[in-house]
């Protein structure tokens, strides 16, 4: 009987080591456990949202995702073939007198493209900031 215990607890004790690592490993990784799905920043009026999208959406999609589960605030307006173009982040407007312009950033670097043309990596960190576009 006491064998049949040993054996029962050592099996129940793998279990749940395997159970740990596995949740474990499932919920460090950013995309590979997670097929599908991607891991993003936002970065903002100095305030930093984390999302996770679909695999294949935008910049766009990801300041909705914001919008919709914190306090992040965005308007702008769409143009047809163009995309969409932010005109204020949570209060701020952009003040084309003053040059002064939501410009967005990709891993630091200058975005080349629209916010609604840029598809989200994984791990991609998109920051906005507020200055003159020169």
């Amino acid at each position: 009987m006491a064998r049949y215990k040993f054996f029962i607890g050592f099996l129940l004790s793998g279990a749940l080591l395997f159970a740990l690592l596995g949740a474990v490993s499932f919920l460090g990784q950013d995309y590979n456990a997670r097929e599908g799905i991607i891991r993003a920043t936002l970065l903002a009026a100095g305030q930093e949202y984390e999302a996770w999208l679909p695999e294949g959406s935008t910049a766009y999609d990801l300041m909705i995702s914001a919008a919709e589960n914190s306090e992040f605030e965005f308007r702008g307006k769409n143009f047809w073939g163009l995309g969409f173009f932010v005109e204020e982040i949570n209060g701020l407007a952009q003040n084309p007198k003053e040059d002064m312009y939501w410009i967005y950033y990709i891993n630091g670097e200058k975005a080349l493209v629209g916010v609604s043309q840029y598809t989200i990596q994984p791990n991609n960190s998109i920051e906005w900031k507020y200055e003159s576009e020169q």
